[in-house]
This record gives C-alpha cells, structure tokens and sequence, in this order.
C-alpha cells in the first residue's frame, strides 16, 4: 500500500518472499542470498520511470520514508545490472526449488 501510494507511476514490480523460501533456494539450487542481512520476510520493489535521476530520489526517499516509520528495518538499492540479476534471481527460482520440498505456492 505505501509503496503504490508513494513511487506511484514509476513501480512497476512487488514482491514479497520470506527466508523460509530463500533457505529452500539455497538448499535445492545453490543460489546464495546477494542480500547482506538475513531476516525473516523480503520485500522486493523495481521502479521503472522515464528519468532514472527522478526515480531514484523518489526511491530513496520512500526508504527512508518507511524506515523513519518503523516499516523497514533495512534496505538495498541495487544499480549495478548484476546485483539486481542476483536479487531477482532469488525470487524467480522460490517455484523450482520449493517443487523439490514438495511444496508449491505463488
């Protein structure tokens, strides 16, 4: 909600994904956590906008909004095309490793 609420026109992805699932991730594929703290939930937010100088403060500002807030205790802004290949890539194999623990949701 603060997210659509905040960054607006320039989010174009939410994901939400616990360490439950990045543990069975690690277990069934061998991809680590890029992220530098472990925590019990994740929220992943990619922001898309026509001016990247614009989305980034509208981007920095909005974690700093809800860290000041008590809603998020960390957070990564990743630039760097293969951190955020790295983040994303974690999200986009919870399916095929928790089809290993027998487990599959969405």
């Amino acid at each position: 909600k603060e997210a659509k609420k905040h960054l607006g026109e320039i989010l174009s992805a939410y994901e939400f994904l616990d360490q439950e699932c990045v543990e069975v991730l690690t277990k069934w594929t061998g991809v680590g956590n890029p992220l530098e703290t472990q925590v019990p939930f994740y929220v992943l937010i990619e922001t898309a906008g026509s001016d990247a100088a614009h989305d980034e403060e509208k981007l920095h500002r909005f974690l700093e909004r809800t860290m000041e807030d008590g809603l998020v205790d960390d957070g990564t802004v990743a630039s760097e095309p293969s951190k955020i290949k790295a983040i994303w890539e974690v999200r986009e194999r919870i399916t095929e490793a928790l089809r290993h623990d027998g487990y599959v949701y969405k």
